[in-house]
């Protein structure tokens, strides 16, 4: 898989540019805006998203958590919220919690750790006392 330290050393140019440039952060030349972009074509470049998460502390990521997915009422629901994550290029992860406070606490759990920038909860509303440290 080809880095940007590969693209730098075809374009001529040094990763930092490479980098900035494809992040939109800088313009550049036209000649080395080209040299960038036919490397990136030939070396079938393709971002690290872990990394760039890792870097900027966001992951574009969302979390749904919701009841039951057989429930047309919230399979509509999801269907619209990641419509509308998508339109944002956003992701989302999808969760059914069967309507159980353990898995829904698994789940907030889950997506915690996997450090998502929001999560929408449609809660079972047996108890919100799984909840608190996480609302915390």
């Amino acid at each position: 898989m080809a880095t940007i330290k590969d693209i730098a050393s075809l374009a001529e140019v040094s990763p930092a540019t490479v980098s900035r440039f494809l992040n939109g952060q800088i313009t550049v030349r036209e000649e080395t805006r080209r040299r960038i972009e036919d490397a990136v074509l030939r070396l079938n470049y393709k971002p690290n998203y872990l990394a760039r998460s890792l870097v900027l502390k966001e992951t574009q990521t969302i979390g749904v958590i919701i009841p039951d997915i057989l429930n047309p009422y919230y399979s509509s629901l999801a269907r619209g919220i990641e419509d509308e994550a998508q339109r944002a290029g956003w992701s989302v992860v999808l969760c059914n919690s069967d309507n159980r406070p353990d898995k829904e606490l698994s789940y907030l759990q889950v997506l915690e750790y996997k450090h998502v920038d929001g999560i929408i909860l449609v809660s079972s509303g047996r108890s919100g006392d799984h909840l608190k440290h996480i609302l915390d």
